[in-house]
Order: C-alpha cells, then structure tokens, then sequence
C-alpha cells in the first residue's frame, strides 16, 4: 500500500518536473541563474535480446526487475530545474534552491556540492488526498565522476523511507544496483557485466535475518541457470534455461 502511494505521488510530482514551467509565468518569474546543477547519472541496463525472449519464468522474473531498474531514470526528472524554474539566492551554507509550480504543486530544489553532490526534493501542495507543506519528499547523493549515487523516496507525507536505491558503474565494465523496499526489508541485487551477461538476488526477510531467496545468472547470449533457497541457505530447487 505504501509503495502504491508513493508511485502513485511520484507520477504527479515527475509531471510537475517535466512540464511544469515551459512556460513563463508572472507569479513565478525567471531569475537568472549562476548556475546549473550537474545531472542525477542511473545508467540504462541492457540484457541479450534472447533473454527478454525466453518464456520460462525466472528469465522472465530478470527482465521485470531489469525494466524497473530503468524506470528508475525517470526520477531524474526531478533533480533538474525545468526551463522556467525560478533560482533562488544562495542561502548561508552555499546551498542553492529552484522552485517552481504546476497546478496545485510547488516543488522546491535544494542542491549542494562539497565532496559528493546533494538534491533535496521538497513539496507542497494538495493532489488526490496527499496534503503536503514543504515536504521532504526525496533526496539523492552522486559521486562527482558520476559513477555511483544512492536515492531515497520517503512515504506519502512523512519523514519515513519508503524505498532505495543504490548504484555503482565498477571498474571492469559491470554496474550494480540495490534496491530495498525498507518496510518490508526485502532487496534485489543485480549485476550486469560490460558483455551483458549477469546475477540477480532476491533477497527475503524473516524473523530480521536476510536470506537469499533466489538467484539467477545469464550468459552474453541470453541462457541461464537458477537457484532457490531457503532462510538456512540450503537449495530448494533448482533449473535452467537455453
């Protein structure tokens, strides 16, 4: 239900950063800026075209997570100030801030750089029973070279996490991602190599002790093998793929 809400506010709130000032507006005017903050990176997954063919079950189950590990670089949407965004003075910290409005949502972006970059995302307004005041209702961190970040999304109007997500473009090529839904506690863990090959672990969590449920490896051409474990670790069952 919490993760519904927060998708579901996500989606307006995406509109808003896409489309909320491509116009001008007299209540919500230009100011020029000194500058641009740097770009939220998440890198594209991609996997062998046989394996988003494969009909069996846990390829399938691959390229589900695959797909909302992309749908992931929507989010950056909201990390940069659309044409139109007013630039707000720096405060005493250095921080600087954009704002801007669509309808009866105002967001307001709070970037900062010092060894890592920083992005708060604050909003305010009323849509489809969500009532928020200045609102925290995400935040990412980025490397400066861009090669690993982390982004939190918090629930509907509270200071709680809904969900993370952590990436990291290795040095040999691959790039890894983790995601927890931390209500639940439960995590995925996918590896794509520069051939496209690659793992994913589901992880399970009972009685607070994680576990790996499932895992999965792909070859560069698109076969697999899979794992099922139980929480002591010992194989349930296991299959493969051609």
């Amino acid at each position: 239900m919490y993760l519904r809400k927060v998708i579901a506010f996500s989606i307006l709130i995406l509109f808003v950063a896409l489309s909320g000032c491509s116009k001008d507006n007299e209540n919500n005017p230009v100011a020029p800026k000194t500058t641009e903050p740097a770009k939220l990176q998440m890198k594209e997954v991609t996997v062998p075209s046989h394996l988003q063919q494969v009909q069996d079950p846990f390829a399938q189950m691959v390229n589900g997570f695959i797909q909302m590990v992309n749908s992931f670089k929507t989010y950056t949407a909201f990390f940069s100030p659309p044409s139109g965004a007013k630039h707000l003075p720096k405060t005493f910290n250095t921080e600087d801030e954009w704002t801007w409005t669509n309808g009866e949502i105002t967001v307001r972006l709070v970037y900062n750089e010092n060894d890592m970059i920083h992005w708060k995302v604050y909003l305010t307004g009323t849509y489809e029973g969500f009532t928020a005041t200045n609102w925290l209702g995400m935040e990412a961190e980025q490397t400066k070279d861009g090669k690993s970040g982390h982004l939190i999304i918090y629930q509907p109007v509270t200071s709680e996490i809904a969900v993370e997500w952590d990436w990291t473009a290795n040095a040999d090529g691959s790039y890894s991602f983790d995601y927890v839904d931390v209500q639940s506690q439960n995590k995925i863990n996918i590896v794509v190599n520069s051939d496209k090959s690659g793992t994913l672990k589901v992880y399970q969590t009972e009685n607070n002790q994680s576990f790996v449920q499932y895992q999965i490896n792909w070859t560069s051409t698109g076969s697999g093998q899979w794992w099922e474990y139980d929480a002591s670790g010992n194989i349930v069952s296991q299959g493969s793929w051609t």
